[in-house]
């Protein structure tokens, strides 16, 4: 009768209290325009509603209590059952707490800053705040009630490890927590690259933007849009301004959808050879490491790159299979849509090639080899043919072609010292932007022993747990020096690294003569005798594809950090490697003390530059030409901007009067023609801009006035076609203003 009493007594005060709650929540009308009722909205009597229901439902479990109390107590009964020896006492406090910290952070929503997108809590933030503290106040009384009746149980050590070793088991089991943890790495990752941080777009990000802004406008790369990246990137984001309404936001979703699916495919594709908490540690590493080459998003490689890991995937399948036929089409679509984004983004495609013809020379099967082959060229001329079509019925095949590849055949012509020179450049600063691209470099060499050790059918193999030993430690000690100098000093990575390594080494050493002198316990240390050879297959893939794609990379001699995006795939599988070894250790003490560390180099600084990030940042010099530009023109006004920065004709929404928004076509040697010259010269004598801004690019000289007025070409650089398109620009235009930091040069058209 005891624990029907305090049923009782709890429920009339939940009632009494919800009907508190509901009594103000009705207390004034909202007189919305949209009332329906006394004043009151469709959506606020609906709530209203449902509360009333629920109100009624305790009342009427009220009722049952006190009429049917023998009934009510063995219902008690049961429900303590389920809850001691099912060891649920716990997690339903945990869950209540939670609900509890829900509703606190709710009632402190006018404190926090929120983006544009939920700012709609604010509104309903005071409608709804009754049933808020409701639902906090009710379940701060079930963990009171509990507490109280339950604090024997509470008081033994034994529930609290029980419950954690459930939720251990519980987690080993749910497949859904490693993906979730990586939903949220790639968003977190992205939240940088939201509009609110991100107040201008960076260079490419402009030219997309601009470009999809224009397709939505009903125009068509190559045609009215000249820039040499293939046409995918483009149209995507269209697709992500059309979602947004014309706001950045549907571009940035577009990016979580294609990071978070790349996650997911390396997640899915590294569990299959290095289990589930290596393959998750490994996929969230990469993610959160994009921070340092995604360079403000919305670049051709990010969207890229769920094609590459989809391709690696589905080879792991079918060749695991042996299933390969038709559906290796499927792996020349992706090829195909990952080349539409960016020509360079082929590398998984070449190794996949490497192990399909290696396999046939080991098999002596070459029918095989080029079947599969044939396939996946298939595949991927399918998609290249469905924007080959696209382009030829709006009667742009040539321009397309001339655009995206014959120029880009070109801008890639560069001597062999400058490719040294790029290539040189590009080690320097893959290993200064972070651990995670030093120690996936550490991990490509052990790779390679590995293999080497692996191929060996002699007594070396023996020598295996030695070397994973080795790997580990060596790399634990190398993260805590590169970790050190990342967030103290920046410029001595390197050195910091070496120091690392020479300490790791040692370290190994000393362990190496102590257990010869059997000091140490014989399993102290060593690895299991690794018989299972299913790694040896992705790490043949890692070490074929981080060359490849370094060399692919390299093809234009320009090293922008975003180029580093592609080396997602290879890095992520030997991060894997490096957890994996780590995890086999049979110390499991020292396992986990190495994979603390690991974890702390590999996600600590990114972590930090993430929220580092998190701030607002503007182009100061785009800002205040964007602003000229706006104070001193109508909509329908033409601004020509001389140089590269075409995010100055989206961020303004002022039309460029040419397809050529930036003139590198008009100056490139070996591309430049009269005929380009001719259709540019006549856009400027027909649209006749307002302004030309010129941006003071060195690849694109301009026209100078002295300061007597007269007008000067430049000197040298650009294509002989040009000279009267200068003598033009002197005789229309004039110079107008110097604006910002970098002293942009403002032309105006002289009035007629």
């Amino acid at each position: 009768m005891k624990k029907n009493k305090w049923a009782k007594l709890f429920i009339l005060a939940i009632l009494l209290e919800g009907i508190v709650a509901g009594v103000i929540y009705f207390q004034n009308p909202s007189m919305e325009k949209n009332s329906v009722l006394w004043g009151y909205s469709a959506s606020r009597l609906a709530l209203g509603g449902i509360f009333i229901a629920m109100l009624t439902g305790i009342a009427i479990t009220f009722l049952i209590f006190s009429l049917r109390p023998d009934r009510v107590n063995l219902l008690l009964d049961k429900f303590e059952t389920g809850l001691i020896q099912k060891n649920r006492l716990l997690p339903v406090m945990f869950l209540l707490l939670l609900v509890i910290l829900i509703c606190i952070i709710y009632i402190l929503i006018p404190w926090i800053p929120l983006p544009a997108q939920l700012i709609i809590l604010r509104i309903i933030y005071a409608r709804v705040m009754p049933f808020v503290l409701w639902v906090g106040l009710v379940c701060l009384q079930v963990i009171f009630l509990l507490f109280i009746s339950y604090r024997k149980t509470l008081s033994k050590a034994e529930i609290y490890q029980i419950t954690w070793q459930q939720f251990l088991v519980w987690g080993q089991k749910q497949a859904p927590i490693q993906p979730f943890i990586i939903i949220i790495s790639s968003i977190f990752s992205l939240l940088p690259n939201l509009p609110k941080y991100n107040l201008i777009p960076t260079h490419d990000s402009g030219i997309f933007l601009y470009f999809g802004d224009q397709i939505l406008n009903g125009k068509l790369p190559f045609r009215d849009l000249w820039d040499h990246k293939p046409p995918a990137v483009f149209y995507t984001d269209a697709l992500g301004l059309w979602l947004g309404h014309g706001n950045r936001m549907g571009v940035w979703w577009l990016e979580v959808v294609a990071v978070t699916i790349t996650g997911l495919l390396a997640y899915y594709f590294l569990k299959k050879f290095f289990g589930k908490w290596p393959a998750m540690f490994a996929s969230c590493t990469a993610i959160l490491n994009l921070i340092f080459v995604f360079e403000g998003g919305n670049l051709t490689e990010e969207f890229a790159l769920p094609f590459q890991y989809l391709a690696l995937f589905l080879f792991a399948i079918f060749a695991q299979k042996n299933k390969f036929g038709w559906k290796a089409v499927l792996i020349g679509v992706a090829g195909g849509f990952a080349f539409m984004y960016k020509q360079t983004m082929i590398g998984i495609w070449i190794v996949i090639a490497i192990m399909i013809l290696s396999r046939a020379i080991s098999e002596k099967n070459w029918r095989f080899a080029w079947k599969r082959l044939l396939y996946i060229v298939a595949g991927a001329l399918f998609v290249c043919l469905l924007f080959v079509l696209y382009f030829a019925f709006q009667g742009q095949l040539y321009n397309f072609w001339d655009v995206a590849f014959r120029f880009n055949f070109i801008y890639s012509e560069v001597s062999i010292n400058q490719r040294i020179e790029a290539f040189r450049q590009m080690q320097v600063w893959l290993t200064g932007l972070s651990p995670y691209y030093l120690l996936g470099l550490f991990s490509w060499v052990a790779a390679i022993i590995y293999l080497l050790l692996q191929r060996s059918r002699s007594q070396i193999i023996q020598k295996t747990p030695w070397f994973l030993t080795t790997f580990v430690i060596i790399a634990s000690s190398m993260a805590i020096g590169s970790s050190i100098a990342t967030f103290f000093y920046k410029d001595q990575i390197l050195q910091f690294t070496f120091i690392g390594f020479t300490v790791g080494f040692c370290i190994t050493i000393v362990i190496w003569a102590l257990k010869r002198k059997q000091v140490l316990p014989e399993p102290l240390l060593q690895t299991d005798h690794p018989q299972n050879l299913s790694i040896i297959w992705p790490l043949k893939i890692a070490v074929l594809s981080l060359p490849i794609e370094i060399l692919l990379i390299s093809t234009s001699t320009q090293n922008y950090f975003h180029y580093f995006m592609v080396l997602f795939l290879p890095l992520s599988i030997l991060i894997a490697f490096l957890f994996w070894s780590t995890a086999k250790l049979q110390q499991k003490g020292f396992s986990v003390l190495l994979f603390g560390i690991l974890v702390f180099a590999l996600w600590s600084y990114a972590g930090y530059t993430i929220n580092r990030q998190m701030t607002p940042k503007s182009n100061e010099q785009v800002t205040r030409i964007v602003t000229y530009i706006k104070d001193r023109t109508d909509a329908n006004d033409y601004v020509l901007v001389w140089g590269g920065q075409t995010v100055v004709n989206y961020v303004s929404q002022r039309e460029a009067p040419t397809r050529f928004v930036h003139q590198m076509p008009l100056y490139k040697q070996g591309y430049a023609s009269d005929a380009l010259t001719a259709e540019f010269f006549s856009d400027l004598k027909t649209k006749q801009p307002k302004f030309i801004i010129n941006a003071l690019y060195p690849s694109t000289p301009f026209i100078s006035f002295s300061a007597d007025g007269e007008c000067k070409l430049p000197e040298s650089g650009y294509h002989e076609s040009m000279r009267e398109v200068f003598h033009y620009l002197c005789q229309h235009y004039h110079q107008k203003a110097i604006v910002g930091k970098d002293e942009w040069i403002v032309y105006e058209l002289n009035q007629q």
